[in-house]
């Protein structure tokens, strides 16, 4: 912030896929060790409300961390070589935070929390500048008893809803209008009243644009619900053969065979099960090899997963472990490392024991690169153990980081589905749809493992129906890992990432001159450069005060440019400072309402 002060202030005043994927060499079984200790993570009783994304904006992940039976919650803040838990920013004390995933609900630049509760009322923190503001009540959120909670934008407006499931009322839908209030509009989408929900897994499971919900339930069945459109839902349990899954349980769409069509992982009568996808609206059964388990023990049942590609092979791996409160653990937690697959045969093999992994605790796991080298690290929480961090040492940097916006930099984009092609070819090679699981997710992108030095095409499926092409959007087309820092930062529906009007590549890094100036609501800030680069785009207050991060991230070469809407913001001059590489240019605009 110092060197921004001085330029406000003094100068302005992965077999053939695996071949592509993982170069020779590359292969091989993860090694992990447990840093929580030394990175002041070691924190126990905390199995509620469990995230990583990018609270402060500075690039890499932070984590928000709650207790399901009570207890303060709190975000810590990633240090580098510690984390610092961070007090009086409007966390809630001493309460029910059994999950949240976070969401930019008023399309302002900042997440925003729900946490559906069970035992306490709801909340919903806004956020506004970094602290928590409670509109709970205001919004009509105000009620407990939640058993699982989920984003969907039921009518593709481009604002996402919340799917709610009561332990006594069944679900529950509230539309989000335009960010400013929540309607309850259940009766309008009638959805079977489940009253014994354990886990919601979300995806667009049949590739037709809209989302689809397999609903786990304890000890009543399942319920698979396929969309028709229009957030219309259908049973298709039995049809489509998932009333066999039993799964009871944790459960998440992966895609194991990578044909883009998500496959569902779940377990039942005391085993992991995989339902292949077979794209036609049915699915069958996987022999899944190397998951056996005692029976007598009832292991897995009800165990949450987090699935990665681990040992960055080209393929996905999971772990298992216990559901966080449920104060039964009469197993050893399970790491699953994905040997082959042929057909619908399937291999594993635990690596648990291999790693102290294997203890017993009910928790919950989840995944993120929390120290950026490239791979994947766990991160599992107890009711009666201190958390454990994991850190991954395979330490590759063969991988993709996509991490998808809205068009003015709104962090709303969940359910976007990224799909990784060869550059010029038809046939993906990798699918990542960003859920609130826990797959191929780091913090708000998509992961992928790749050729650090490999050529790749991008297609972007979003929520809300819009779909980016490589051969309409130049930086999603001939992407380079390794020549673009291996992260890559898009914006819904810009054509101008390379604008249109200028074809020529820039000879050099420059803040174009923003317009309209002085504007009333929203300008538009041009940029351009001359070399794929790390950029950064803030603005500032005349006090120095960060306003709204634009841009951050790794950006292809050309001409671009970015919205900002000031609304919400008073009248005032602001400054729009962009960091290229070691150059900072600044430019001053003026709002007037």
């Amino acid at each position: 912030m110092n060197r921004i002060h001085s330029y406000i202030f003094g100068a302005a005043v992965t077999a053939a896929l695996s071949l592509l994927l993982c170069p020779l060499g590359v292969q091989g079984q993860p090694l992990f060790e447990d840093v929580a200790p030394q990175l002041g993570l070691d924190i126990t009783g905390a199995c509620g409300a469990m995230f990583w994304y990018d609270y402060d904006d500075d690039g890499d992940l932070d984590m928000l961390q709650g207790r399901r039976f009570g207890g303060d919650t709190y975000i810590y803040r990633n240090d580098g070589d510690h984390f610092t838990r961070l007090e009086g920013i409007g966390l809630p004390e001493d309460w029910d935070a059994a999950g949240s995933v976070p969401m930019d609900f008023d399309h302002d630049g900042d997440l925003d929390h729900f946490f559906g509760c069970y035992h306490t009322n709801n909340l919903f923190l806004v956020n506004q500048g970094g602290s928590f503001t409670d509109r709970t009540y205001e919004l009509g959120l105000d009620f407990n008893g939640c058993r699982d909670t989920k984003w969907v934008d039921f009518n593709n407006d481009g604002w996402m809803d919340i799917l709610y499931n009561h332990y006594t009322e069944g679900f529950k839908i509230f539309r989000n209008d335009a960010g400013n209030d929540f309607a309850d509009i259940t009766s309008q989408l009638p959805l079977p009243q489940l009253n014994s929900v354990h886990r919601i897994a979300e995806a667009d499971v049949d590739l037709d644009g809209d989302i689809d919900l397999f609903v786990s339930q304890m000890s009543q069945g399942d319920c698979f619900l396929l969309n028709q459109g229009g957030g219309v839902y259908e049973d298709a349990t039995v049809a489509s053969g998932l009333h066999l899954a039993r799964a009871e349980g944790g459960c998440a769409w992966v895609d194991f065979d990578h044909d883009k069509y998500p496959d569902l992982l779940t377990q039942g009568n005391g085993r992991h099960t995989i339902w292949h996808n077979d794209r036609d609206g049915t699915f069958t059964e996987m022999t899944v090899h190397g998951t056996e388990t005692d029976f007598s023990i009832m292991w897995p049942f009800a165990a949450d997963y987090a699935i990665a590609d681990f040992d960055m092979d080209g393929d996905h791996d999971f772990y298992a472990c216990r559901p966080g409160g449920c104060g039964v653990y009469l197993a050893p937690n399970q790491f699953f490392i994905q040997d082959s697959l042929v057909e619908l045969d399937i291999w594993f093999h635990n690596v648990a024991p291999d790693f102290g992994m294997d203890y017993m605790a009910d928790g919950y796991p989840t995944v993120a690169d929390f120290d950026r080298d490239g791979d994947m690290d766990l991160f599992i929480t107890s009711q009666d153990q201190p958390s454990r961090l994991f850190r991954n040492n395979t330490n590759q940097s063969h991988f993709l980081e996509v991490r998808v916006l809205g068009p003015h930099g709104e962090q709303d984009r969940w359910l976007t589905r990224v799909e990784l092609y060869p550059h010029g070819q038809t046939n993906a090679l990798r699918v990542s749809e960003l859920s609130s699981s826990n797959v191929n997710r780091n913090g708000l992108s998509n992961y992928f493992v790749t050729d650090e030095n490999g050529h790749y095409d991008l297609r972007i499926f979003f929520a809300c129906g819009t779909v980016m092409e490589p051969e309409d959007y130049p930086m999603l087309s001939d992407v380079v890992p390794s020549a673009i820092g291996h992260r890559l930062t898009v914006y819904m529906a810009q054509p101008s990432a390379v604008n249109p009007r200028e074809t020529e590549t820039p000879q050099s890094h420059e803040l174009g001159v923003p317009y309209p100036n002085p504007f009333n609501g929203s300008t538009t800030i041009p940029y351009a450069l001359s070399t794929n680069e790390a950029v950064r785009i803030v603005v500032y207050n005349v006090h120095g005060q960060r306003v709204r991060e634009l841009v951050n991230g790794r950006i292809a070469a050309g001409h671009h440019e970015i919205i900002w809407n000031a609304s919400g913001h008073s009248s005032g001059v602001y400054f729009v400072v962009m960091d290229a590489g070691t150059q900072t240019d600044i430019r001053k605009v003026l709002f007037a309402k």
